[in-house]
């Protein structure tokens, strides 16, 4: 529900959350809690419209998501939230999305959306209309029906169960494998930059040995990756404390509590937060993250 592809970060949390939101409720509901939550054909209708006006232009017209917004139909969307309750999912809904905006949709769009959401991962309408106090669960097992919904079962991860992939998995697996793995657009780069590191193109290791602007140059030719990611990889993994990842979190937060409301573009806040916090900023950028999050949930 993003209104802007600047901020892409949107996601609905319905990855992250996924982890961390759903079953929170699960088993306060009792029996009610493991059957079908229900919503009405004319509340879905109204849900596609209120998506194909805020949530459609990152998370796409067919669901399928685009950059940092994921998917909201299949067997990947399904399985995150199966053993959450469908108030797990309005909640999320209505406390955090927008991410620019949060708690701006009004409990019946909230409503309506999740009705479109169920509607499209194959869930059958009913004569019960969705609300913020329905009970039961997002997606209850056998209730899911093949009209609308992508059943098709996930081939196995390329590599050993419980491991990460090598980049000689991976680009031995190629493209149309990583495709079927639900990957989407990212396959291509994904299987592209497996090979050049496989080939010997780029030793992701030795970048610990150079600098931050050269690691980050190294990083920034490979397909697909661009400032945030590079980022992300020389913090996370390539041990750059200064690299200052910055997406809408952490963009909002410089913004209004460093610059007075003054917008500037992603590189051009990252460039002054790597000034401004030093050689060790990645670690203010781990905190201005955290609070922009909790920020937002606590309202």
């Amino acid at each position: 529900m993003i209104r802007t592809p600047q901020r892409v970060v949107l996601s609905l949390f319905f990855v992250a959350a996924a982890v961390v939101w759903p079953g929170a409720r699960a088993t306060a509901q009792g029996a009610a809690g493991t059957q079908q939550a229900a919503y009405t054909r004319d509340q879905a209708e109204a849900g596609a419209a209120v998506y194909r006006q805020t949530c459609a232009e990152c998370h796409l017209a067919n669901l399928r998501g685009s950059f940092e917004a994921p998917d909201l139909s299949g067997p990947s969307f399904r399985d995150g939230w199966r053993a959450a309750t469908v108030a797990d999912l309005l909640d999320l809904i209505r406390e955090t999305m927008p991410p620019d905006a949060p708690r701006t949709l009004s409990e019946q769009q909230a409503a309506s959306v999740a009705a479109y959401l169920l509607r499209e991962n194959g869930v059958s309408p009913a004569d019960t209309p969705l609300s913020l106090a329905s009970p039961g669960r997002a997606f209850a097992a056998g209730d899911i029906s093949a009209t609308g919904a992508t059943n098709a079962a996930r081939p196995p991860v390329p590599g050993r169960i419980g491991t990460v992939p090598s980049p000689e998995a991976l680009a031995e697996a190629g493209e149309n494998r990583l495709v079927k793995l639900r990957l989407g657009y990212r396959a291509a780069y994904v299987a592209r930059t497996a090979r050049i590191v496989a080939e010997g193109g780029l030793s992701l290791l030795a970048l610990r040995e150079v600098g931050y602007q050269e690691a980050k140059s190294a990083l920034l030719e490979l397909p697909g990756v661009g400032e945030k990611v590079a980022d992300c990889v020389l913090l996370f993994s390539l041990e750059k404390l200064e690299a200052f990842p910055v997406d809408v979190w952490v963009r909002r937060t410089l913004e209004e509590r460093y610059l007075g409301g003054e917008k500037r573009p992603p590189k051009a806040l990252a460039a002054w937060a790597r000034d401004r916090f030093g050689r060790h900023g990645g670690y203010a950028q781990q905190y201005l993250f955290h609070r922009g999050r909790s920020e937002a949930r606590r309202g």
